[in-house]
Formats: C-alpha cells, structure tokens, sequence
C-alpha cells in the first residue's frame, strides 16, 4: 500500500517518507529500496553523508539476503 501511495505523490519528500514506512514492515522489499534510491538521485539536497548512509543501510539490510541482492544489482 505505501508503494503505491509513494507512485500517487510527485512531491520527493512525502515519496520518501512512504517508502521508508514501507522498508518498515519489509525491510527487504526490494521495490520500495529502489524507489528511496530514486528519490534521493530526484532530490538536489541530497548530500554525500545521505548516500553514504543509505549504502550502509543497503549493505546492513541485504547482506543475509544475496538473492534480493543479485536482482538489485541487475536494476542497475
């Protein structure tokens, strides 16, 4: 349901906030970590400490997880 709440907003922030309720309740859901990505790529404010704490959330959430992995690294 956030997934589809974050689609229906073009404003990143609120994008942002339903993805991060949706990693939530899964926090492997694969399609809602892409969409943070993408909002984070969308957001000019974005700083370098951001993404480098998103890659270490990434990293701490997928490591036990390769197969979810191997289909994220193929979406890019």
């Amino acid at each position: 349901n956030y997934l589809i709440l974050a689609d229906a907003y073009s404003d990143n922030s609120t994008k942002r906030e339903a993805y991060l309720k949706a990693l939530d309740y899964q926090k492997i859901n694969v399609d809602s970590m892409e969409g943070l990505i993408n909002t984070y790529k969308a957001d000019s404010s974005t700083t370098s400490t951001d993404y480098f704490n998103l890659s270490k959330r990434i990293i701490d959430t997928y490591t036990y997880y390769p197969q979810a992995m191997v289909e994220f690294l193929n979406i890019y």
